[in-house]
Order: structure tokens, then C-alpha cells, then sequence
């Protein structure tokens, strides 16, 4: 049936998506807590010292809906899909995707952004005058003010709010990537059965 395998090709590309960013958002919280244990501890581990404050403070989007499901729902169409579970499974899913969406926007984004702002001021930003290509490139700073990161309380401040909105990011996604896993389980299951 092409709607099933047109979702089945979806939900790989969500998957794939939900993937690289749990992978990105445990890199982000190990940043963060190396950071935090290092103005505890005053000490910063200096080989990775200018990517973590890049990375404690950056997110990825949440993996995102499946455009196919929408197509069917906007055009009545939901009907093509047999398998009640399936349709009950997709709803879910996109109803967790609009919930984790607007976390995102309001919840996650504004606090890494004011943290970032605050770790900025202790570096010294790399300018190369060559424009990114991408949105995941990014310059690591070429020097941190280590006097001020280690003593100024708000550095830490941040950093645990970084901390604990990466591991909540974490967990929003891994909970869709759980669902998106049930789903395309769902979806070869109907397919078997056609």
C-alpha cells in the first residue's frame, strides 16, 4: 500500500532526525557538566574547553511530524490507514510533536540563548570573515577570559540552566524517538499483513 510506505519512509527520515539529535543533546549536556564540575572544582579541562561553552548552550529542532500524516488529515483521508492502533499511534505522535514544538520555542530555546549570551562574555569570538554554510557550523571561541568564567556566579548560573534544559531536551526526544520506533513497528506490521 504506497500510504504505508510513503509513512514508512517518513518516519525512517524522523527517525534519523530524532537520532542525530539525542546524539548532539548528550554531547550538549556533557559540555555543560564539564563546565559546571570545572568552576566547582576550579579547574577546566582545557582541551575541550572552547567547543564545551559552544555546545552547552546549543540545540537542535525537534525531529518534526510526518508530512504524509498531515496530507491524510487535511484531506480526510486518514480512513486509508486499516489499523486503528496505527491511527491511535500517529495521532499520539503528532500531538506529542506539537506539545514538544512549543517547548522548544518557549521553554528550551530562550533560556540557551540567554545562557549563551552570558558564556559569550567571557570569550573572545573567532572571526574569520568566511560566512557558514550550515546551520551546525559554528567557530568555537579562540579564548576564554578563564578569571572571569571560574569567578563570576552567573557563568555557573547558566550552566546549570543549560544543563538541566539539554537533559529535558533529551528526554522530550527520546520519548518521540520511542514512539517513532513503536510506529514504523506498526507500520511493517500492516504492511505484512496486506
Amino acid at each position: 500500500m504506497v500510504v504505508l510506505e510513503r509513512l514508512e519512509q517518513d518516519f525512517e527520515q524522523i527517525l534519523e532526525r530524532a537520532d542525530l539529535s539525542l546524539t548532539a543533546h548528550d554531547r550538549n549536556l556533557n559540555a555543560a557538566g564539564r563546565l559546571i564540575l570545572g568552576i566547582r572544582n576550579q579547574t577546566l579541562e582545557e582541551e575541550t574547553l572552547l567547543e564545551d561553552i559552544v555546545d552547552a548552550s546549543n540545540f537542535t529542532t525537534f525531529p518534526g511530524k510526518s508530512s504524509t500524516y498531515t496530507q491524510l488529515v487535511s484531506g480526510g483521508q486518514l480512513e486509508l490507514i486499516r489499523s486503528q492502533d496505527l491511527r491511535r499511534a500517529l495521532t499520539e505522535y503528532h500531538a506529542y510533536t506539537d506539545f514538544a514544538q512549543t517547548q522548544f520555542g518557549v521553554t528550551f530555546a530562550v533560556p540557551l540563548m540567554e545562557a549563551k549570551q552570558t558564556l559569550m562574555e567571557a570569550t573572545v569570538v573567532s572571526v574569520t570573515n568566511i560566512p557558514t554554510t550550515e546551520f551546525n557550523q559554528s567557530n568555537p571561541p579562540e579564548d576564554v577570559d578563564r578569571n572571569m568564567f571560574l569567578t563570576n556566579p552567573e557563568m555557573l548560573t547558566q550552566l546549570q540552566i543549560c544543563y538541566e534544559t539539554q537533559d529535558n531536551i533529551y528526554v522530550l526526544t527520546s520519548r518521540a524517538r520511542g514512539q517513532i520506533l513503536a510506529i514504523l513497528d506498526q507500520i511493517r506490521a500492516e504492511q505484512e499483513a496486506a
